[in-house]
């Protein structure tokens, strides 16, 4: 939920983006964020692997996003 929130409000501060509807599923092993062009699957190592969403998707266009996050300045 933390990265969930994290993405939210990087892409809410950068791009006045906002998600679809509210996170979900409530997991503590996979959450997924609605974008309605795009979608944010967040999910542990296990989880990941039984889903094998790399596989169902192998043909889609992979994206770059490493430049949407802000770092938090040190304190």
């Amino acid at each position: 939920q933390a990265l969930a929130r994290d993405i939210m409000k990087c892409l809410k501060t950068k791009y006045k983006r906002l998600p679809l509807g509210p996170v979900g599923p409530e997991s503590r092993s996979w959450v997924l964020v609605d974008y309605h062009d795009f979608i944010v699957h967040i999910f542990t190592a296990e989880t990941r692997a039984y889903y094998n969403l790399e596989e169902l998707w192998f043909e889609a266009k992979k994206v770059d996003i490493s430049d949407l996050f802000i770092p938090d300045p040190v304190t």
